[in-house]
């Protein structure tokens, strides 16, 4: 875009870097709250997967914005147990709901959704409700092989999607 010769490339990136901005480009850039990722959505994707690795970072504040979204786990999580998405916001007292409880542990774990938005997502009066079933689901995956299996079999389509996008 700077030149059409090969060999004059670099040195005209190097002149336009140091030319600063204009004034109203900068004013534009410096009104708006920009997403932390700006592009395509299967570039957005694509830079989420490449650099979500599941572990927080909260020195960086825009890594949040890296981790899988409820609306994605909530499908992988669907179409793992042959369900429907209404079956996740179904509970009945002394029944355990298996996909439920996971999409709602995995919800808090991956997506790294706050109390709040996953009681709401679920459709979950009490933010505590949220809190009990993903630290039960939490210390179940520790404790069951098969369960872990199962969250494991999960958790990876939510991180390699987004490397394949």
């Amino acid at each position: 875009m700077l030149t059409e010769k090969a060999k004059g490339r670099l040195k005209r990136y190097r002149e336009f870097m140091y030319e600063g901005d204009d004034d109203e480009v900068t004013l534009f850039l410096e009104s708006r709250k920009w997403p932390p990722i700006v592009g395509s959505e299967g570039f957005v994707e694509k830079i989420k997967g490449r650099f979500f690795d599941d572990k927080e970072r909260e020195e960086i504040p825009e890594w949040r914005g890296l981790a899988p979204g409820g609306e994605r786990i909530r499908g992988i999580v669907c179409k793992f147990y042959g369900i429907e998405e209404g079956d996740l916001s179904v509970s009945r007292r002394g029944v355990f709901n298996e996909p439920r409880n996971m999409a709602i542990h995995l919800t808090r774990r991956l997506g790294r959704a706050t109390l709040k938005e996953t009681s709401k997502a679920f459709q979950i009066e009490k933010c505590s409700t949220v809190s009990s079933v993903s630290e039960r689901m939490k210390a179940l995956i520790a404790t069951d092989r098969a369960m872990r299996g199962r969250a494991e079999a999960l958790i990876s389509p939510l991180i390699k999607s987004q490397e394949q996008t």
